[in-house]
């Protein structure tokens, strides 16, 4: 065999290592981002169960909480109705948040 044969033999391995090393790079980045998301989503849970907790041991929050899900938030001030409405829009959007974390992964991975 010549030396430029060597050569070319040469070329055609270290293009098949490059596709090989490609292909592992692909499927490392998929699992990664699979974890991530799994990470955000977990975080998106908890964020929603500590918000559940605070209410619980927030006498204040617990009042204007009852209140929302009593359909009573007529009768509250002006200040407490402005609390309830950005608690219940920093819950709803939590819930969004995952909601769209979750849906997407599964729509990525159909």
């Amino acid at each position: 065999m010549k030396l430029s044969d060597w050569a070319s033999l040469a070329e055609v391995c270290s293009g098949v290592g490059v596709v090989i090393t490609l292909i592992f790079l692909i499927l490392g980045i998929r699992d990664n981002t699979d974890i991530t998301r799994v990470s955000v989503y977990t975080d998106l849970v908890e964020s929603i169960s500590e918000w559940e907790r605070d209410i619980y041991r927030d006498p204040e929050l617990a009042r204007l909480s009852g209140a929302f899900f009593g359909g009573q938030t007529s009768s509250l001030n002006e200040l407490d109705q402005r609390r309830l409405r950005n608690m219940v829009q920093n819950l709803f959007r939590t819930y969004e948040r995952a909601f769209v974390n979750f849906f997407h992964r599964e729509s990525v991975s159909r």
